[in-house]
C-alpha cells in the first residue's frame, strides 16, 4: 500500500528525498516495510494467493538453510513464515542476506504470478520504500541490482531491461543482469566482461534481425560496432552528430575491459576500482538503449 501522506508530500516539495544511495544497511523501517509488503498478499481473500504466499515462503527459506547450512534460521519453534519474518526483522540479520530473502521470495512468486497485477504492484511499493529510505537497491528483472543514482537508474539502467526483455536480447539481457550481480558482489573485472559480452550480444541480436553479415565466431565489439554503423543503423545526416557516440562505444566499455580486465595483468595484480565497474554498467545500459532503440 503507498499512500502520498503530508510528510512524505512535504519531504518532496522541500527536496529531501535521496536520490545518491547507500547500499551498506537495511534500516529497521525498511525490513517492516518489506514484511507488510510480503504479508499483504496472504490477507487477500482469495485461496491461490495464499497457496503462493506459503510456496514462496517455503521455497525461500529451504534455499537460505541449503545455502547458508543452517538447521533454522531464528528458532526451531517457529513455523516457516516466522521463522522467515522474524529473521528478516532482526537488526543482527546482515544487509545482504535480507536482499538474498526479497529475492528469492519475489521471484519465486513471480513464477506462479507473472503477470499478476497484485505482484507487480508488491514490486513497485518494494522499490518505491528502497528509494524513500535512500537504500541503493531495487528489483529488476527477477532479482536484486545495486542503485547508485536514481536519476541514471530511472531514465537509463530500467528502460535498457526493459528492452532487454524482448526474446531477440535474450542473451544481452542475462549477461547484462550477470554484470550488475558481479557488481553487487564486487566481482569488477567479472562485471566489466559481461558488460561488453552483453553489448556484443545486443548488436549481433541486431544483425540478425536486419540480416546484415557477421562472423560469429571473430568479431568483437570493435568490428561489431563498425557494421552498425556501416549498414547506416543511425540515419546519415546524423552521423556527425553521433561521431562522439561512435568513439565512446569503441573506446568506452570495449577498451576499459580490454585494458583492465580481458587479458592477463602480468606480473602486478590489476585492480579495477568500484567506479569504474559502475561508470561501465551506466554506459553499456546506454550504448544498449540507443542501439535498440535505433533498431526499431
Amino acid at each position: 500500500m503507498l499512500v502520498e501522506i503530508f510528510s512524505k508530500r512535504k519531504k518532496k516539495t522541500q527536496g529531501k528525498m535521496p536520490d545518491v544511495y547507500q547500499c551498506e544497511t537495511i534500516p529497521q523501517e525498511l525490513r517492516i516495510q518489506i514484511f507488510h509488503i510480503f504479508r499483504d498478499i496472504k490477507e487477500v481473500s482469495n485461496w491461490d494467493y495464499l497457496d503462493a504466499f506459503e510456496d514462496a515462503c517455503s521455497y525461500t527459506r529451504t534455499a537460505l538453510l541449503h545455502e547458508y547450512g543452517l538447521l533454522f534460521l531464528e528458532s526451531n519453534q517457529y513455523s516457516v513464515e516466522q521463522d522467515i519474518f522474524a529473521y528478516l526483522l532482526d537488526m543482527e540479520t546482515e544487509t545482504e542476506k535480507i536482499l538474498d530473502i526479497v529475492e528469492l521470495f519475489l521471484s519465486r512468486l513471480q513464477r506462479r504470478k507473472s503477470h499478476d497485477s497484485l505482484t507487480n504492484q508488491m514490486i513497485t511499493e518494494l522499490n518505491t520504500r528502497f528509494r524513500e529510505r535512500g537504500v541503493g537497491y531495487g528489483y529488476e528483472s527477477g532479482q536484486i541490482i545495486q542503485i547508485k543514482s536514481q536519476v541514471i537508474h530511472s531514465q537509463v539502467v530500467q528502460p535498457a531491461l526493459k528492452m532487454l526483455t524482448a526474446h531477440m536480447y535474450k542473451g544481452a539481457n542475462q549477461e547484462y543482469l550477470n554484470a550488475h550481480k558481479h557488481y553487487r558482489a564486487g566481482r569488477y573485472k567479472e562485471c566489466l566482461s559481461d558488460c561488453l559480452k552483453s553489448i556484443e550480444s545486443c548488436i549481433k541480436a541486431i544483425c540478425d534481425k536486419k540480416g546484415w553479415r557477421y562472423n560469429e565466431q571473430k568479431d568483437t565489439a570493435d568490428s561489431l560496432i563498425e557494421i552498425v554503423f556501416k549498414e547506416g543503423l543511425l540515419p546519415d545526416f546524423m552521423q556527425s552528430h553521433f561521431s562522439g557516440l561512435r568513439a565512446a562505444l569503441k573506446s568506452g566499455v570495449p577498451t576499459i575491459r580490454n585494458r583492465r580486465s580481458g587479458h592477463g595483468q602480468g606480473a602486478s595484480v590489476v585492480n579495477v576500482p568500484e567506479h569504474i565497474a559502475a561508470y561501465a554498467l551506466h554506459l553499456t545500459a546506454a550504448n544498449i538503449l540507443l542501439l535498440a532503440k535505433a533498431a526499431e
